[in-house]
């Protein structure tokens, strides 16, 4: 590469550059498997000795290699004015739906409150729950004794 603002030279302190090949595209055409539209990376030769660890996460290249993927993937939804406009109606939906759940659910509560007193579900229910409650618990005591008195010294 020259050094030129087009192709700079990655020989000083620049870690990598990377270019569009294959033309002229944008969007997701970078996935099509025809090989020509891709991002190239291309890494500087000589690296600092501070630098140097081999196939790590800590290898500035694989990690400058995967940052490029994520840029490439955020990049397919970006509007012609520089800005993310995918999300947007999804947003929106989301927003949408979520209030007409709120308005849902207390509408079914609405409904099972008033059906609960046009039956009158309420005393039986409390009715059920009650002798649920002798059968299942203990029995109380029918006399019940006072503790022994302590000795007070």
């Amino acid at each position: 590469m020259g050094d030129t603002p087009l192709e700079p030279d990655i020989s000083k302190s620049l870690l990598a550059v990377a270019t569009r090949t294959g033309g002229q595209w944008g969007g997701n055409d970078w996935r099509t498997c025809n090989g020509d539209k891709a991002w190239k990376m291309e890494f500087n030769k000589v690296k600092h000795s501070s630098l140097v660890s081999v196939s790590t996460l800590e290898d500035l290249q694989v990690a400058s290699a995967a940052v490029m993927t994520l840029l490439a993937y955020r990049e397919e939804n970006v509007g012609t004015d520089g800005f993310q406009h995918a999300g947007q109606s999804s947003l929106y939906w989301k927003i949408f739906k979520a209030v007409f759940e709120v308005i849902g659910i207390l509408f079914l509560l609405g409904l099972a409150v008033g059906a609960f007193r046009a039956i009158q579900l309420d005393k039986r229910l409390k009715k059920f729950f009650f002798r649920l409650e002798a059968v299942l618990l203990p029995k109380r005591p029918h006399a019940v004794r006072d503790p022994p008195l302590q000795t007070a010294w």
